[in-house]
């Protein structure tokens, strides 16, 4: 449990964070395991809840999560998609013509509520093989329930399974239609934003990496293929003011499908899902790992500027600890990239003087960008300095230690060389 808390506090401090002194609560409120006290009738295969009068309540703006009752609670508004459907829910102001709900709750929010109730993320649906091998893997994940409450004008309170606000299009077929949902997860971008939040898709009906809830089963993208339409006879009008319930199902704390990221910066410092971690900690942690998640999957996410023995060294000692899939990526280059050798300063140089020489066929101002470069030289300056300082102190200690080591092993022959 500490774990997940940990990791949905790295959440919020990657992304805007909620409001001053909540993280702390979050912390405080997510200290102690949830009651394993029997589940509600009509309700066995879900996690059980806790009916204390003294629930722990952590709101993260508009998403409220409690650690009791194991739910993730946020609002949203109903709305009529004018095409087929890609989403249930999508961000207030994003997906609108193809979503049934919209929230004001940012993506992260609901993704580290998840976090806090135990649950990793899965594997988005992705293709495996090659050729006529070729072959399509739908997402994987701790399974989910969702609920959607809302009062008509009579009064009357609903309180509906979400899936009762889809019908299955032509194309789709009984076995499309979902028991439960999964939480894929979406994920951290390499510049700090949550993809979620800049795409807008929260909840996909459609297989979306994206989303950070999905369905799961293989559902197309492509608008003419698309499962799923609007149930009207079952929706809330639009306008509508409704509260999302999710809630994890039974096993949703080891599902074998998990997935964490390994990020991997320029000087071989590594974090995963944003906890630091040192390359002779990973077998440990793999093997940990991977008796909650058996067929876990570990995403190794370098920096374009790291040499990659470090990203082949981590995924050995992850593959010795019981890691076997991984999938390998390499963090887009935001600064610009300087030359090595003599050769590439010329081609360099000759460059810059073209761009200077006509500055209007640019795409991007030469003077500005040419500063850029000029700062990044310094910078990497500097660099080279702390590295020439670490390792002069690094040498010095090495050596001393090897000094005192070649004394020791001359004073053990002397002492064998005389007992003779």
């Amino acid at each position: 449990m500490k774990h997940a808390v940990l990791l949905a506090v790295v959440l919020l401090g990657l992304l805007l964070a909620c409001a001053p002194g909540e993280d702390q609560a979050a912390l405080d409120a997510t200290e102690a395991e949830p009651s394993d006290s029997p589940p509600p009738a009509g309700d066995e295969q879900a996690d059980p809840p806790d009916t204390r009068a003294d629930n722990r309540i952590v709101r993260l703006k508009e998403v409220t999560v409690d650690l009791d009752r194991r739910t993730v609670t946020c609002p949203a508004t109903a709305i009529e998609a004018q095409y087929a459907l890609e989403f249930l829910l999508c961000k207030r102001g994003t997906k609108e013509h193809e979503s049934l709900l919209a929230t004001p709750a940012e993506a992260w929010q609901i993704h580290a509520g998840l976090l806090m109730l135990g649950l990793s993320p899965g594997k988005p649906g992705t293709y495996v093989g090659e050729g006529k091998h070729l072959r399509y893997v739908p997402p994987r994940g701790p399974a989910l329930d969702i609920r959607l409450k809302w009062t008509d004008t009579e009064g009357e309170e609903h309180e509906d399974a979400a899936i009762d606000w889809l019908k299955l299009s032509g194309q789709a077929d009984e076995e499309h239609e979902p028991e439960h949902w999964i939480f894929v997860g979406s994920e951290i971008l390499p510049g700090g934003g949550y993809w979620a939040d800049a795409d807008g898709g929260i909840i996909a009906v459609a297989n979306l990496p994206s989303a950070v809830i999905d369905v799961p089963f293989e559902s197309a993208q492509a608008i003419e293929e698309r499962l799923f339409e609007l149930n009207k006879d079952a929706l809330a009008p639009a306008g509508t003011k409704v509260q999302i319930v999710i809630r994890p199902l039974k096993g949703g704390k080891t599902h074998p499908h998990a997935r964490a990221l390994l990020e991997i910066n320029r000087n071989g410092e590594m974090t995963i899902d944003g906890e630091p971690i040192a390359m002779n900690e990973l077998r440990d942690w793999a093997t940990a790992w991977t008796r909650q998640h058996e067929d876990g999957m570990v995403v190794i996410r370098s920096s374009a500027l790291a040499p990659g023995v470090y990203a082949d060294l981590a995924r050995l000692e992850l593959k010795v600890g019981g890691v076997f899939e991984f999938e390998r990526r390499v963090a887009p280059l935001f600064v610009p990239l300087l030359p090595h050798t003599p050769a590439q300063v010329a081609a360099d140089l000759a460059d810059w003087q073209a761009r200077f020489a006509e500055p209007k066929e640019q795409l991007r101002d030469p003077g500005q960008e040419a500063q850029k470069v000029l700062r990044q030289i310094e910078l990497e300056r500097r660099e080279l300095k702390r590295l020439d300082l670490l390792w002069t102190d690094y040498e010095k200690q090495l050596r001393q230690q090897l000094d005192d080591y070649r004394r020791q092993q001359a004073g053990t022959s002397a002492k064998d060389a005389s007992g003779r």
